[in-house]
């Protein structure tokens, strides 16, 4: 059964480049990854990859519908860039999502929040304090909200 999600996540990467527009410097030409080790091979475990196509991993896909930059006016420095995503997995739901990237290029990094997951991670907290538990050192919901670091 994960062949119809591959095959989605591949249709929507080669389809994607079409619709993004504005893609920022840090993106062209490069793939991040939250696990360096599995580098270009969405396929195997569970490291998520992120192009200027999008965050794809096993079952899984963010693709990117377009992009706004945050960027110093006098330095030219680059805040964060705010990606326009559809993201869906093997559920077979997609939902819109709002997608933070925060690049350190000098360090080879991208930071990157997702807005569902934020807002998501916000409740989980809240949810803790009312029930007065401990409140998470880091949320259940936090998959595509990483450090994602330069492949070489």
């Amino acid at each position: 059964m994960r062949v119809l999600p591959v095959l989605l996540s591949a249709f929507l990467v080669v389809s994607s480049d079409a619709f993004a527009k504005d893609v920022p410097e840090f993106l062209k030409g490069r793939v991040f990854s939250t696990d360096t080790a599995s580098c270009g091979d969405v396929g195997e475990g569970d490291g998520l990859q992120l192009t200027r196509e999008g965050i794809f991993g096993p079952e899984f896909s963010c693709t990117f519908l377009g992009f706004q930059t945050d960027q110093d006016p006098d330095t030219g420095r680059i805040w964060a860039v705010v990606a326009n995503a559809n993201c869906s997995d093997d559920s077979g739901i997609s939902r819109p999502d709002n997608i933070a990237l925060s690049p350190y290029i000098e360090g080879g990094e991208v930071y990157v929040q997702s807005q569902n997951e934020y807002l998501l991670s916000e409740a989980e907290i809240l949810v803790a304090q009312k029930l007065g538990q401990e409140i998470p050192e880091k949320s259940d919901y936090a998959w595509v909200s990483n450090t994602y670091k330069i492949c070489e």
